[in-house]
């Protein structure tokens, strides 16, 4: 029986308001953290349910995609909702500056990246244990100036200008640049241009921090590779030994780093050594009133007093070259007995010391030295966010074919 024309109407008006409603039930969830309650993890699982019934499936097959190469839900993008802006990210292929990473980025293109990475990172420590700490320093300091884009890696860049390499707060203590060129070289064998030195920057951190005790973690990819360096962006993006942390504060923060963060990530400092210069002032010239810093432990002012020669107008090799661990214990471990050294004021470091005394960070300082567990899962978060500060994705900078120039 032919129906009248103002029910067909109407049939017709419910079928488009229904198809308009679960088309934004679908869309929406991914534009915010919650909605009506629902968690991210309960959106995923509504999306695939509603999906299952549709044909055609090309919406279907793309979204599938995108989740599954996110590979958890905790990174959906958090724009404002907009499903013509988010549907035209995903054509472009990036999802803006943090989601551009995912984990098991070169499963496809490169699947043996971080193998070649993870080996030449042991065959390395196996050699020189310090080296965990030196490739951790020069990821942090690249990371911290730009962000993480491997600009700290370029010997030079075309406009001629100083580079962040050759300024004085990385050129004297880089260390493990040998072993960053001598895992790109054999992944340009591998896959060439495809892995970015970025990219190999923060596996090989990550991986001298496993073989120093930190529980494996994973490291999302696809960050790309600045095209230009300049010493004088470091002005303003890293501090100085004898920092307050009110100014270490602000960094971090600036950063997109909380204030645990910058205590639980400097306890990186369990492994490594500092030279004599950022730390011996506080024993031979501590300001303009006061030779020796009135909170300097003694026992640690003894053990500079024999490792530091004191420092001369210019300084002697020896002074420059000469170097103690922060941690004296345990030098080569990620463990928590530098967080307990700061707690009983044996801090090398005047910035680090100071975390274990102001109000804002001591309590921090006393969780992190009675929890070694604790610590070593925030540290991970901690390298995992740091990671992604201000990184280069899609279409931005290049992938390097090596690491110290430019294409």
């Amino acid at each position: 029986t032919k129906l009248p024309s103002p029910i067909i109407k109407m049939e017709v008006r419910t079928r488009v308001i229904a198809a308009i409603f679960i088309v934004c039930s679908i869309l929406l969830p991914l534009g915010s953290a919650t909605h009506n309650g629902l968690d991210r993890r309960h959106h995923h699982r509504l999306y695939r349910r509603h999906h299952r019934g549709l044909r055609g499936g090309h919406l279907h097959g793309v979204l599938s995609d995108w989740f599954a190469s996110k590979g958890s839900s905790q990174d959906l993008p958090r724009e404002k909702f907009d499903p013509f802006g988010f549907l035209s990210k995903l054509n472009e292929g990036s999802l803006g500056t943090s989601t551009g990473l995912h984990e098991g980025f070169y499963d496809r293109t490169c699947p043996r990246a971080e193998q070649i990475v993870a080996e030449v990172v042991s065959e390395a420590f196996q050699n020189d244990k310090g080296i965990a700490a030196g490739i951790l320093r020069i990821h942090f300091h690249d990371c911290i100036v730009t962000g993480c884009d491997a600009s700290l890696l370029l010997d030079s860049t075309p406009s001629g200008k100083d580079v962040e390499k050759t300024s004085a707060a990385n050129g004297p203590i880089l260390r493990g640049v040998e072993v960053i060129d001598e895992i790109k070289a054999r992944l340009e064998n591998e896959c060439p241009g495809t892995v970015s030195c970025a990219d190999v920057l923060a596996f090989s951190a990550r991986d001298g921090l496993v073989l120093s005790g930190v529980p494996h973690y994973p490291i999302p990819g696809g960050r790309r590779d600045s095209l230009s360096s300049h010493a004088e962006d470091i002005i303003g993006n890293m501090t100085v030994p004898s920092a307050s942390i009110e100014t270490l504060t602000q960094l971090f923060v600036r950063k997109g780093l909380t204030i645990e963060d910058m205590v639980v990530l400097t306890g990186a400092h369990s492994i490594g050594r500092a030279h004599c210069s950022t730390f011996a002032y506080r024993l031979y010239g501590y300001n303009q009133t006061t030779r020796q810093d009135p909170k300097l432990e003694p026992s640690i002012a003894t053990h500079i007093g024999s490792t530091c020669p004191r420092p001369t107008i210019p300084p002697q090799a020896e002074f420059t070259s000469t170097s103690m661990p922060f941690d004296s214990k345990t030098e080569f471990n990620m463990d928590t007995e530098f967080y307990s050294q700061l707690s009983e004021g044996k801090g090398l470091i005047e910035s680090d010391q100071a975390m274990a005394e102001d109000p804002r960070t001591s309590g921090l300082v006393k969780e992190m030295a009675s929890n070694q567990e604790v610590w070593l899962e925030k540290f991970a978060k901690a390298m995992i966010q740091m990671g992604k500060m201000d990184v280069k994705t899609g279409t931005e900078g290049e992938i390097r074919r090596n690491c110290r120039s430019v294409n």
